[in-house]
């Protein structure tokens, strides 16, 4: 395997030059997010757990709230765990 003496020249100027070409063809940059993401799941737990409790199925539950079963059954175990995280007060 042989590299040509252009490309291995190119390389070291854009390692001395410490900038790396522009990714985009037209260089412009990407937009970032302002706000960072934030699961879904994670977002509906407290209002899963609320309607689990009040003995509403998961079923009901997903048609309420709009989202799929497997969301509603992660937001359902994210709040579970949550909880169990959290210190339970000392009984005397």
């Amino acid at each position: 395997m042989s590299i040509s003496t252009e490309a291995v020249s190119n390389a070291l100027a854009v390692h001395r030059a410490a900038r790396r070409p522009p990714a985009r063809i037209d260089g412009q940059s990407r937009h970032k997010p302002t706000v960072p993401f934030v699961a879904k799941y994670k977002t509906i737990a407290a209002e899963v757990l609320r309607r689990r409790k009040a003995g509403e199925v998961f079923e009901q539950i997903a048609r309420a709230i709009k989202a799929s079963i497997h969301t509603i059954r992660a937001a359902h175990a994210f709040a579970m765990q949550t909880q169990a995280d959290q210190p339970k007060p000392r009984q005397r």
